[in-house]
Formats: structure tokens, C-alpha cells, sequence
């Protein structure tokens, strides 16, 4: 599976989620996807400032822009949602920030 930009996906071997997003060096998912981490506790993600509330598989889930993993494609089980626009403009405005010299 092959997911898209935007996509909330769940992993097969964790178990846990992810959004996947993209950078200038990566405009399309291939082999390897870039997660941004998606936590499911509304606690956890109080301690992160830039926690991005997301509606998918049926949870209220939070994006965490400046937690940032790869993984194979392979790796995730299905797609549980999609972040709109905005959302997905606030993650990657925010890593981008967080990324920048």
C-alpha cells in the first residue's frame, strides 16, 4: 500500500499511527513513507506545543509535526483518515520551522 499526502495511516507492526507528509526532496510516497507521529492520548499531547488535533478512525487523534519517523510502506496496515488542508499546512509550516537553521 502506497498511501498519499495527508493520509492518517495505522501501522501493521506497531500498531500505532501516523500522518504521512512530505518535504521538497520527497513530493511522492514511494517505498519509504515519512511519518509524522499521531498520538491518541489527549494528555500526551498536551505536552507538545504544536499538538494538531485530527478526526480519523473514529478518535480524536493529535499530530505531533516535530516528531518525525520513516518507515516502509510496507509498514502500514491501512488508512484511517485523512487530514484536511489546513491541518496538513500547520504540519508542515511547523516542521518546517522546527527544521530551519
Amino acid at each position: 500500500m502506497k498511501p498519499t499526502r495527508g493520509a492518517v495511516v495505522r501501522r501493521g507492526d506497531t500498531g500505532s499511527y501516523g500522518l504521512v507528509i512530505a518535504n521538497d526532496m520527497l513530493h511522492q510516497v514511494s517505498d519509504i513513507v515519512i511519518l509524522c507521529t499521531v498520538l491518541r492520548s489527549e494528555t500526551m499531547a498536551g505536552h507538545s506545543p504544536h499538538a494538531i488535533p485530527i478526526e480519523a478512525a473514529d478518535q480524536h487523534l493529535y499530530a505531533i509535526p516535530v516528531l518525525v519517523h520513516t518507515a516502509p510502506a510496507s509498514a502500514v496496515a491501512e488508512v484511517v483518515g485523512t487530514a484536511d488542508a489546513d491541518q496538513l499546512r500547520s504540519v508542515t509550516r511547523t516542521l518546517n520551522a522546527a527544521t530551519s537553521p
